[in-house]
């Protein structure tokens, strides 16, 4: 099989390339003009670079002779600016939709997001039944990936063109591109000095084995379908304790609710636009805390889907970040590194 990946230089888009190929698949990996090639240094994938919103011939070119494309090209952030949330999400999934239509690729399958299907107030597990959440008061980045999905229905259906959705939960681990949410609340617990942890919980998943599942999607996921991929679900506390366990920084000593963690985010935010930098974490975020992101990935399992225990993703994940250049010099002078997490990165070298 031949994949066309867009978003290519992310951390899910780089994952899924290098697995296809693993798989013994084809890939062009399309990324956007100007990024960083380190996510797919030493693989084998044809780079294209193409604006998603722009270069529509240059998309066609290069997917054409495709068996299918993954299209994760999309910017994932929190207290972001709606109008462009949603230009992205949904204007640029529409463009890939077109362009696989001219190209003549019959099969798409597309990066939604585990929250798409909302939370939990009582510990619930959600799974695919549960229907695409209500987007009214979900933040600006949930209620685009809502509109995304409803408008990719409605356009491949048209198109006579067969569309998978694939919903990754909270992914993590090495990462060339921009921190992201999910590896930057590793990175922001780090650095909290009072090892503060939240009230509920969320499911935690290895990048690697979101891009297994999406190859997976683009052999045999079937058409119209979201599929929810995801590893464990645990509470922040949990979480939070296992990172703690990894780097030997005591904690986590208090839980905050929604109202503290709001007031904490005030302060991120405010040394983030300080120091020019994107904030760690949002007050948009802040308002999640208490609630509980846990999902059943029981549905795309049925395919072959089987990922690591979220602790081997969250060890593979502090590995890599402690080591890069997302983690402070200061705050790493602080860590006393496990001797799993030592023994994880001396094979990763090795490797």
């Amino acid at each position: 099989m031949k994949l066309a990946v867009t978003g290519a230089g992310g951390l899910i888009g780089a994952n899924i390339v290098r697995v296809a190929l693993a798989r013994g698949h084809e890939a062009v990996a399309l990324r956007r003009p100007g990024g960083t090639r380190e996510a797919l240094r030493g693989t084998e994938a044809v780079i294209v670079e193409a604006d998603m919103l722009g270069a529509s011939e240059a998309i066609v070119a290069a997917c054409t002779g495709a068996d299918a494309i993954v299209h994760c090209a999309a910017t994932f952030a929190y207290g972001r600016d709606a109008h462009d949330l949603h230009r992205i999400a949904v204007d640029g999934t529409k463009a890939m939709l077109h362009a696989a239509k001219h190209a003549g690729v019959p099969r798409v399958v597309v990066t939604s997001s585990s929250v798409v299907f909302g939370y939990s107030e009582d510990r619930s597990i959600i799974n695919e039944s549960a229907g695409l959440a209500d987007p009214a008061g979900q933040p600006a980045y949930v209620a685009a990936k809502i509109a995304q999905d409803l408008a990719a229905l409605a356009l491949a259906e048209k198109l006579g063109i067969t569309l998978v959705l694939a919903c990754p939960t909270m992914s993590v681990g090495a990462t060339c591109s921009a921190l992201g949410p999910s590896n930057g609340l590793i990175v922001a617990y780090l650095a909290d000095r009072t090892r503060s942890t939240f009230l509920g919980g969320c499911n935690i998943v290895s990048a690697e084995d979101v891009g297994h599942g999406h190859v997976i999607l683009a052999e045999r996921g079937s058409a119209s379908q979201h599929y929810l991929l995801g590893s464990g679900n645990l509470h922040w506390r949990d979480i939070h304790a296992l990172i703690s366990d990894f780097t030997g920084t005591g904690g986590p000593y208090c839980e905050l609710g929604s109202g503290l963690s709001w007031l904490a985010a005030s302060f991120e935010e405010g040394r983030a636009l300080l120091a020019g930098e994107m904030p760690m974490t949002t007050r948009e975020q802040a308002g999640m805390i208490g609630r509980y992101y846990w999902y059943d990935s029981a549905r795309a399992a049925a395919l072959g889907y089987a990922p690591r225990p979220a602790r081997a993703a969250l060890l593979e994940a502090v590995s890599w970040l402690v080591g890069s250049h997302h983690v402070a010099r200061e705050t790493r002078a602080t860590l006393r590194l496990s001797d799993e997490v030592w023994q994880h990165r001396f094979a990763s070298r090795a490797a």
